[in-house]
């Protein structure tokens, strides 16, 4: 069987099947008379239960679950079928695209790394604001990306076994006799891509603040065994052979990044310190001279202005200082110092999930949208995959009623170029425990129903609900939510299993080009709703996420044996 998951996703139901035997086995008089007693059988059988009366057949359960996610409460519905059919048995022998060699990264990994990436941030961000200093004193989130400085020559599983490799080893280790040699990495996660230019890149995020120039240096150390430096040099060397010179393929996407920072400073009302992007003294000046004169207009100015930020041609200037220090730096280092990696210290960690994962857990594979009356199926004349409309009023079991003989192919592109070998990776304290735990939101199952049938009295339904206090927030919560957000993402999932309420509010940015006002809504975390609506459900959720971090960081984690490329 299937479970539809957020965004219309689908996965199959297999670790499902161990939780139904509790259910049969413990059912506490929900299920069946107490005079009744239960027999276990081969799987592809389905349960009879006995009673001195007749016989009862279980056919399946049905579970209604709630996941409360960092900024999302999903709530599902699984039936969970007591026994499998043969094809459903055959089906499962086949090993399943997991897009980790593949060279592209599939919705349902796409799901997994995302789950993956959301609990284990939030668990560090909920222990740092709870204050546990057991194992969490040096814990700190980054984002790094490593680049190649020119033209990529090698294959991409050569590079990612002579550098990717040899670099996360680095990040690993510690401190050696009072000198530093890496960050003391404990746990990570990498994803390998293609840029718009075809060459290689990797995604980390690390659990350790790291020093920018150490990481560049030994980044930049370990690609020269193949040589990249000096070919990044050499090609320096001759673009600049009559001195500076002002790159305009390099100006426009340079000052929509300017643009782009001071609009993020100036709504979260915040200096811009040195960085990679404004790492020139009168640049960065200006930009936080432009702050303060916005913080000095009064609030009634404020309202009249339909944007306020940098102009194209103020921006451009600013662009020209800074790619000619760029040069000034480069010349002086000979070129032998390129800027191959970028680092983002991710303090706020309120927005760290869906900023990493737009880069780490993004799907390359675009399939084509398919309406509630449409189907993917093959065509049988040329056993091609095409987009079948059901007509108004008609029923798929009719060929009639939605065969088209001109129906378009159900052609899947891809957003970048395959990547050789393994895609993505993870330390091996990020995998799920041995002994069932997983890194996954805190679930509650809120209502079972039981199927049977009975030589008697046919189909008989039982039903019971738990975890009462979790159905009330989830309803408390979802008065407090704007109406038009939660009808907007059910017609992206257009699910009858799943339903999905987005945490937030409605908020107004101005946009860092058009400089128009623009209305979005502004994510607001789960535990903040907790703490309002329902204190004691706050609890459990900390408890959960609490021992996730201590399954990932705690002395009986496993963090020697780690998960590198392939």
């Amino acid at each position: 069987m299937r479970q539809y998951d957020i965004l219309g996703g689908e996965t199959e139901i297999k670790e499902h099947r161990r939780k139904r035997r509790k259910v049969v086995s413990q059912s506490n008089n929900a299920v069946v008379p107490n005079n009744t007693t239960t027999t276990n059988v081969p799987r592809t059988k389905p349960v009879t239960v006995t009673t001195t009366q007749r016989e009862n057949t279980l056919v399946a359960t049905i579970e209604k679950k709630v996941s409360l996610k960092n900024h999302q409460i999903v709530t599902t519905t699984h039936y969970i079928p007591e026994f499998k059919s043969q094809h459903e048995n055959s089906r499962e022998n086949v090993k399943g695209n997991t897009g980790e060699y593949n060279g592209y990264m599939s919705r349902n990994t796409g799901r997994y790394v995302d789950r993956i990436i959301e609990n284990w941030l939030t668990a560090i961000e909920l222990n740092q604001e709870n204050k546990q200093k057991d194992y969490n004193d040096q814990v700190y989130v980054t984002f790094l990306t490593l680049t190649l400085p020119c033209k990529q020559v090698h294959g991409d599983n050569y590079i990612k076994n002579q550098c990717l490799d040899p670099m996360i080893e680095w990040l690993r280790s510690s401190e050696k006799k009072n000198k530093r040699s890496g960050a003391g990495v404990d746990a990570y996660l990498w994803r390998a891509e293609s840029q718009k230019n075809g060459d290689i890149h990797f995604h980390l995020i690390l659990d350790r603040w790291v020093v920018a120039d150490l990481v560049r240096n030994k980044w930049n150390q370990i690609i020269e065994r193949l040589k990249y430096v000096t070919m990044y040099k050499k090609t320096q060397e001759y673009i600049y052979r009559d001195g500076f010179k002002f790159r305009e393929e390099q100006a426009q996407k340079q000052i929509e990044r300017l643009q782009y920072v001071l609009q993020n400073a100036i709504e979260d009302n915040k200096m811009i310190p040195d960085t990679k992007y404004v790492n020139h003294p009168m640049v960065r000046e200006t930009l936080n001279q432009i702050i303060n004169d916005y913080r000095m207009m009064p609030a009634a100015e404020k309202k009249k202005l339909s944007g306020f930020g940098l102009s194209d041609e103020v921006a451009r200037m600013l662009v020209y200082k800074m790619q000619l220090k760029a040069y000034e730096i480069g010349k002086n280092e000979g070129w032998s110092n390129p800027n191959t990696t970028d680092i983002h210290k991710l303090g706020n960690i309120s927005s760290i999930s869906a900023y990493i994962k737009k880069y780490v857990s993004k799907s390359d594979i675009v399939e084509p949208k398919l309406e509630k009356n449409q189907r993917a199926l093959i065509k049988e004349q040329d056993g091609k995959r095409r987009i079948y409309t059901l007509r108004e009023g008609g029923d798929w079991d009719n060929l009639l009623d939605y065969y088209d003989e001109n129906a378009p192919l159900y052609e899947i592109t891809f957003t970048s170029r395959k990547v050789r070998g393994r895609i993505w990776g993870k330390s091996r304290n990020l995998s799920d425990g041995a002994d069932g735990k997983k890194i996954q939101a805190a679930q509650f199952v809120t209502e079972t129903k039981i199927i049977a049938d009975d030589v008697v009295w046919g189909r008989q339904i039982t039903r019971w609900s738990t975890n009462d206090d979790v159905s009330e927030y989830v309803e408390n919560v979802k008065q407090e939510i704007p109406e038009e957000e939660v009808k907007r993402i059910a017609e992206i999932i257009q699910s009858d299993y799943c339903e999905v309420i987005p945490l937030g509010k409605y908020a107004v940015k101005v946009h860092h080009k058009t400089k128009k006002k623009l209305k979005y809504f502004k994510p607001i975390k789960q535990v903040e709703f907790l703490h309002k609506v329902s204190p004691a459900l706050e609890k459990r959720y900390l408890a959960h996420y609490d021992n996730i971090f201590q399954m990932i960081y705690g002395s009986n984690s496993d963090t020697s044996t780690t998960q590198i490329a392939a």
